[in-house]
């Protein structure tokens, strides 16, 4: 879905068919019809001859129970992430109101407990392993026991050795709870940028996570494990290619293993601790985690803070709207018809500061835009935020993130920025290749697309 938002000439569908259905000409027929059928957006299945739309139903939820019923009084839960925002959320109101033993798994060593106290004395406040010392010993001030263990969720062997010595501190864990996963304006990425590692970044916790949870705890009675997908498998998102795709995996396997007691949540963007925004508040998803567990006969929830039908008619109604409107003119025709030239008083410029201005001018239709000129000023967001870089990767081979923008939102900031960070006059240099003259001769020999196109 991400494709088709940062691509609007693409119309995108999922059309599931079984596997062990025989292939006839009315499988074909109706799949021939389906493709023909151009509606973005869409999840269809086809089985003998019938046609099924993915629908969402509003889940009623009774208000008059605060409390699920299902997290037990000094019960102990092991939580992925759990030093992450969400992770630490849900282990904060664990052990205020239950008074919960926590285990907690990130991927970050931390140093001996003995020494936490020097540690924090002798670092600032933005260093990251202070941070992750002080909550777990907010966690402690709130009481329980909270444990911490450094494992990578993707490992099983390591998840095991974790499970194990969990359960010999305290015989047995009742619940689990997968917040494990990597979100943020690093991992926002527009598709035309996205490289192997950024997939392998986010499928760590989704994939191999998920697999690696589901084996280490296969045979063992849980009151619930719960985990933590996102909406972007169902509302997509710019820059969403690698993060959507890590968690509709984790989404589709679930729904496979489904098993009781297991719940996948597609939760909404957070508006908790570094996250901000509109999304789901700390209050919001402590409600959440109570009104979720009793739903056990579902495998998978959606948690939205709008309409969730409302917002898909938006998006998807409103990609086709912009496919109309363009026509047949794509949005890199539209960019290259925009382009604008130097002009004398640009002259004194660098290299790479002329080629953002001409990026820049053509972005925003203006050829008066300047050094100076300030990204969201202009009239940028998050999302021409993502559609900028992409403009920037193609012309310029260079790959930036959301927040290096957002960091440094003029010309004349961001070219200050990559000259520090790469050496001043790296991105300055340009390599001319001089094609040789071929001699005059009777006979020379073709091309390979020549080849392909004679022969």
């Amino acid at each position: 879905k991400a494709v088709a938002q940062e691509n609007t000439s693409i119309a995108i569908a999922h059309i599931d068919l079984a596997a062990k259905e025989a292939i006839s000409e009315r499988l074909i027929t109706t799949l021939y019809k389906e493709v023909q059928h151009k509606k973005s957006g869409k999840t269809v299945a086809l089985r003998n001859g019938r046609r099924w739309m993915q629908i969402f139903d509003p889940i009623q939820i009774e208000k008059s129970k605060e409390r699920s019923g299902l997290i037990k009084h000094k019960g102990t839960y092991l939580i992925t992430g759990g030093l992450g925002e969400l992770g630490y959320a849900l282990a904060h109101y664990l052990v205020k109101q239950y008074d919960a033993t926590v285990a907690l798994v990130g991927r970050t060593e931390l140093p001996e407990k003995s020494t936490w106290k020097e540690y924090v004395q002798q670092h600032n406040e933005s260093d990251v392993i202070r941070i992750r010392i002080e909550k777990l010993q907010q966690l402690e001030e709130q009481g329980g026991q909270v444990f911490y263990f450094a494992c990578d969720v993707a490992e099983e062997q390591q998840l095991a050795r974790v499970v194990a010595k969990i359960e010999k501190k305290t015989q047995w864990i009742d619940g689990v709870i997968h917040a494990a996963g990597i979100i943020g304006n690093d991992t926002v990425t527009p598709i035309a940028m996205l490289e192997t590692a950024d997939f392998e970044r986010q499928f760590t916790a989704k994939v191999y996570g998920i697999r690696a949870i589901a084996k280490v705890f296969k045979n063992r009675r849980l009151d619930f494990c719960l985990t933590t997908s996102s909406l972007s498998t169902v509302l997509g998102g710019y820059g969403f290619g690698a993060y959507s795709a890590a968690n509709a995996y984790m989404d589709a396997f679930l729904n496979d293993w489904n098993r009781p007691n297991w719940l996948n949540l597609n939760l909404d963007g957070l508006n908790i601790g570094g996250y901000g925004g509109e999304g789901i508040t700390k209050a919001e998803i402590e409600k959440v985690l109570e009104q979720v567990l009793p739903l056990r006969d579902l495998s998978q929830v959606i948690v939205s803070v709008a309409d969730l039908d409302l917002r898909i008619q938006h998006i998807f109604a409103a990609e086709e709207l912009e496919e109309v409107v363009e026509g047949q003119v794509s949005e890199d025709t539209e960019y290259a018809t925009m382009a604008t030239e130097i002009n004398e008083a640009d002259q004194a410029y660098t290299l790479t500061q002329k080629r953002f201005l001409n990026i820049w001018r053509s972005f925003f239709g203006n050829p008066d835009i300047q050094l100076q000129d300030d990204f969201f000023k202009l009239g940028g967001d998050s999302l021409r935020a993502i559609k900028l870089l992409g403009y920037i990767y193609k012309e310029m081979k260079l790959k930036l993130s959301v927040q290096e923008l957002f960091n440094y939102p003029t010309i004349a900031e961001l070219s200050e920025y990559l000259g520090k960070e790469s050496g001043e006059g790296s991105l300055e240099e340009e390599t001319t290749i001089i094609i040789p003259q071929a001699p005059a001769q009777a006979l020379y020999p073709l091309s390979s697309m020549q080849k392909r196109l004679y022969f």
